[in-house]
């Protein structure tokens, strides 16, 4: 017990509380970064996407936009689609239904988890983030992207963080 009201294992035990303080914020710091990198980089991808199909519409209207969401929509690959009327009925594109439908003009952000059938027929599940809006005239489109490889990659990060903070 006299060990423990010497100053030497007092200042140990504060020198031990600042360094684990400074190594959980740098963990924190990793993790906040990278998911928020990994978002960003599908917002971008998704808004970009929906402004080149905004202009296909502009410069074709319903019909030009229509074919390219079908052939966006084959290619099955990270991102998806969906063009709608505007009362929400869905005209193509890689889900039956809408996730959302959107109030007003206003194009909207959104996380939505989602089910679709892939090229071999099986039935896939996932999650997704993209945007949502309503185009001139009314028709709805959705563009958004698989989260598939970014959840694998921050359920990594994730796992390796907990492992360190841990074993720390």
């Amino acid at each position: 017990l006299a060990l423990l009201r010497t100053t030497t294992f007092r200042l140990a035990i504060v020198q031990a509380g600042i360094v684990l303080l400074f190594v959980a914020a740098l963990l924190i710091y990793v993790y906040v970064a990278t998911i928020g990198q990994l978002n960003a980089d599908s917002d971008i991808l998704a808004e970009q996407e929906y402004v080149a199909l905004e202009r296909a519409y502009g410069e074709g209207g319903i019909r030009r936009l229509n074919q390219e969401v079908v052939e966006r929509a084959a290619r099955q690959g990270p991102l998806l689609y969906v063009l709608a009327e505007g009362n929400g009925t869905v005209i193509t594109g890689d889900f039956q239904q809408l996730p959302a439908v959107p109030a007003g003009d206003a194009i909207q952000h959104l996380d939505f988890d989602f089910e679709r059938v892939d090229e071999t027929g099986a039935e896939q599940r996932g999650r997704a983030r993209g945007q949502v809006g309503r185009l001139l005239n009314g028709p709805i489109l959705l563009v958004a992207r698989d989260l598939g490889d970014s959840a694998l990659i921050s359920g990594s990060i994730t796992r390796a963080l907990w492992t360190v903070a841990l074993l720390g």
